[in-house]
């Protein structure tokens, strides 16, 4: 899925999950006795205001970056903490102190729970479905990215059988870019991924096969490297990503 129209989807799943919650929430705030007197209108574009705080919030809290096929899960405990903060500060910026000395929790204080609850729902909800169909057309091999694997032993091999067996990471293998071209590397033969040149060349490479994704995968003799292959990307729009070792961890 193109970036732009990802972070459109996740805009609009915001507004109308976000504009949902204020709506339900002043409902059930009527319910307990505490009437907002205020048309629909109003409450609209009351709503609308908020939509505004939290998308700034969200901004802030980085949940509009690119998704790239991330646990559905760890979407949720970012939305969990970055809610909860959010809910908190509005807390507080509507706080009468003078009233708070004398009774501390009022129902219409603890009813900001209610709030916090319905938001994170219908946020969590919204967002996870999108990832949910997002991750389908991945697996369908819709939205994938150009990806090359820099690297010529057993890592960058097994690296590449990983990532051709799971789609749904969203990786594109093109092809291999070893170090030391070696086409008797039965590995290489046997997995009949592509070499595309060497490492010297991967600037080339890059613009030419419109890579958008670089996965280094060197082996403990080779880490030294890295600083080479980083410099040979250098200026071009590319993500690199580096496969650890145990060190590393």
């Amino acid at each position: 899925m193109p970036k732009i129209i990802e972070r459109i989807l996740l805009f609009f799943s915001d507004l109308f999950a976000t504009i949902l919650a204020f709506m339900i929430w002043v409902g059930l705030r009527e319910n307990f006795g505490y009437p907002s007197f205020l048309p629909f209108s109003e409450l609209l574009f009351i709503s609308c205001l908020v939509y505004s705080y939290w998308f700034l919030f969200f901004l802030f809290f980085g949940l509009y970056r690119s998704w790239y096929a991330q646990s559905r899960f760890d979407e949720f405990i970012s939305l969990l903490k970055t809610i909860s903060i959010g809910v908190f500060l509005i807390f507080l910026l509507t706080l009468d102190f003078s009233r708070f000395i004398n009774n501390p929790f009022p129902l219409s204080r603890v009813m900001i729970l209610s709030y916090w609850l319905i938001m994170l729902g219908l946020v969590s909800f919204g967002r996870i479905s999108l990832r949910t169909l997002q991750r389908k057309f991945l697996e369908r091999g819709f939205g994938l990215r150009n990806t090359v694997i820099i690297g010529d032993g057993e890592k960058a091999l097994e690296l590449f059988e990983k990532v051709k067996d799971y789609p749904a990471l969203g990786y594109r293998i093109i092809g291999l870019v070893p170090f030391h071209l070696n086409p008797e590397n039965p590995g290489i033969s046997k997995s009949k991924v592509a070499i595309l040149g060497k490492v010297a060349d991967i600037d080339n490479i890059i613009k030419n096969q419109q890579v958008e994704e670089v996965l280094i995968a060197l082996e403990e003799e080779d880490r030294h490297k890295v600083v080479e292959v980083l410099g040979c990307c250098n200026g071009l729009k590319v993500n690199l990503k580096i496969v650890p070792d145990l060190y590393d961890i």
